[in-house]
């Protein structure tokens, strides 16, 4: 069974922690049926500061603004849980 996952990322240190689960993910694309990104303006800069990088533009995956009401994620959370 694939699983789908939702990775919040906030503006909390820690950036290291976040790219290496991101890439985690997309290198267990074959087990992974979905994965979807929230990540605030704080952790961009965050991660920017910390990595000095923007590797999370070139991930595979759809992000979502902490603001973005109409993202699936909050009306389809409980499906995301088998």
């Amino acid at each position: 069974m694939k699983h789908r996952i939702v990775v919040a990322v906030t503006g909390a240190s820690g950036s290291i922690y976040a790219r290496q689960l991101l890439n985690k993910l997309t290198a267990l694309k074959d087990q992974v049926d979905q994965v979807a990104i929230v990540m605030t303006d704080n952790a961009r800069t965050v991660w920017q500061t910390e990595l000095d990088e923007k590797g999370y533009e070139q991930l595979p995956f759809p992000f979502f603004s902490q603001h973005d009401f109409h993202a699936p994620l909050p009306a389809a959370a409980g499906a995301l849980i088998p």
